[in-house]
């Protein structure tokens, strides 16, 4: 059995250090290190052959105050890279996106330190680049299955749903993030159609607005991914689970919600699950043909609940997720596709995706 993870939005949390995790005057990080954030997630991990991640922070030594975003936006994200990319190695993450809204929070240098910091680890990077040809380069990886393989292919890239009052996306000559709009899409995709029509394409993009559902430009930007050829869509962003929705035949999973994401949230009074998913693609033989379900295990991600400890989600609450995902997506489809299962890890909900890849 191959499984591939897709996981959420990922950061230490190093740019938060003074309000962040904090019990009885204790800074979590200082107190309990890098690792400590993994311990309930790392089962999950290790059942997995390749793991991907949404790095939605910097890696720098730099200054807080040397970002060029300083004073024209709220959030600044900053992780030491060489503590954040021994975590990362360590724990088993083995390639991230940083096509994302905090990806070039550093602009170009730090873009670079990120990018070098995690391939000295090994780590690859997709999603944001030197220039818009780096930016735009999707994953491809081959796995051996019992008798045959299975191609992957992972495109990355941030929803441009607003104009930014600054230089955020890579063009031809100029670094920054791989901005995905309708159009964009068509072209990137269907280059990766054409690279490999065979392989499994699954789009990764951020996007959304944070601890809220999906709207409608999440929508229409999932039925352009799809048109353009992608096989299963897993966005991230919003820092919380979002509806899961058919479209065209292709399975869209619009928010994979918070990982290991060390902030202190927004959930309290919000009328937003605190839950994030752990994405798992598993490829299964049977009488020689591959068969292709998601895994999608919920996690348990309000810092305030967990004290950073994030966690699988019990009964109770995988019952709460699948009838919120009912309720917000009334889609027979969906209900008749959708089951809840148990397995030696935990409590996860699962969807057939198809037999055979790539279409």
């Amino acid at each position: 059995m191959l499984q591939i993870l897709f996981v959420g939005d990922t950061a230490f949390g190093g740019n938060y250090q003074r309000r962040l995790g904090r019990r009885g005057g204790v800074n979590i990080l200082k107190e309990k290190g890098y690792d400590f954030g993994f311990a309930n997630l790392q089962p999950l991990i290790d059942e997995s052959q390749f793991v991907l991640a949404n790095l939605e922070t910097t890696l720098t030594t730099a200054r807080s105050s040397t970002s060029p975003l300083k004073g024209l936006r709220q959030y600044i994200h900053r992780d030491k890279p060489t503590e954040s990319t021994r975590a990362l190695a360590r724990h088993g993450i083995h390639a991230v996106s940083l096509g994302n809204n905090h990806g070039f929070d550093y602009g170009d240098a730090g873009l670079l330190e990120t990018r070098e910091a995690l391939e000295r680890r090994g780590i690859s990077v997709i999603g944001a680049g030197s220039d818009g040809r780096a930016a735009r380069q999707w994953l491809e990886r081959e796995f051996e299955t019992e008798s045959s393989r299975f191609r992957l292919v992972v495109a990355a890239g941030k929803h441009k749903w607003r104009e930014y009052k600054y230089r955020y996306y890579a063009d031809e000559s100029s670094a920054g993030v791989n901005c995905w709009t309708e159009q964009t899409v068509h072209e990137q995709l269907r280059a990766v159609r054409k690279s490999d029509p065979q392989a499994f394409l699954v789009a990764y993009p951020h996007w959304g607005q944070n601890y809220r559902w999906r709207d409608e430009r999440q929508a229409s930007l999932a039925e352009a991914l799809v048109e353009a050829g992608a096989d299963l869509v897993i966005g991230h962003g919003a820092h919380t689970m979002q509806e899961i929705e058919r479209v065209d035949g292709r399975w869209v999973v619009y928010g994979l919600g918070n990982f290991l994401f060390n902030s202190p949230g927004r959930y309290s009074g919000r009328k937003i699950l605190p839950y994030g998913l752990a994405a798992a693609l598993r490829v299964a033989e049977r009488d020689g043909q591959q068969e292709i379900s998601l895994r999608l295990y919920p996690i348990l991600s309000d810092n305030a609940v967990t004290h950073y400890e994030p966690r699988l989600a019990d009964e109770s609450e995988l019952l709460q997720i699948h009838q919120t995902l009912f309720q917000r997506r009334p889609d027979p489809a969906l209900r008749e596709a959708l089951t809840m299962q148990r397995d030696h890890l935990g409590f996860y909900l699962e969807l057939p995706i198809s037999a055979g890849a790539g279409g």
